[in-house]
């Protein structure tokens, strides 16, 4: 499965990243359980940018992780859930795997940016 979304010029020249089917699948269970745990959509989006901009400045030009950078993003990453979202227990585990996988990268653009839902609408 590859997606692109188009929301500028410079969009068009990045490449497009490939992710296996079974990967969509991870990915709207990932945004279940957002829904049901996150307080507010605010609250989503705050701790959805600090671990983005942490993520990009622990990494080299290239992508790549910084030496040691990784497991500390993931423990930061921990952290900003427990804290900004009040998870804890298997669902804080299970979106911090999600976020080392890629996954919660994933759910959060797909569901906030391209489809632009909210938590309220998700709920079933």
């Amino acid at each position: 499965m590859a997606a692109v979304f188009l929301d500028t010029t410079a969009r068009r020249f990045e490449p497009p990243d490939v992710r296996p089917l079974g990967d969509f699948d991870r990915m709207q269970a990932v945004w279940e359980l957002l829904v049901r745990h996150a307080p507010s959509l605010t609250a989503l989006r705050g701790a959805w940018s600090e671990i983005e901009e942490r993520s990009r400045a622990w990494r080299d030009l290239d992508g790549r992780w910084l030496p040691g950078a990784e497991s500390q993003w993931l423990d930061l990453t921990r952290a900003i859930l427990r804290d900004r979202l009040r998870i804890s227990g298997a669902a804080l585990e299970t979106l911090v795997e999600a976020a080392r996988r890629g996954t919660l990268e994933l759910a959060l653009q797909w569901h906030l940016t391209w489809l632009k839902e909210g938590l309220e609408g998700a709920r079933t």
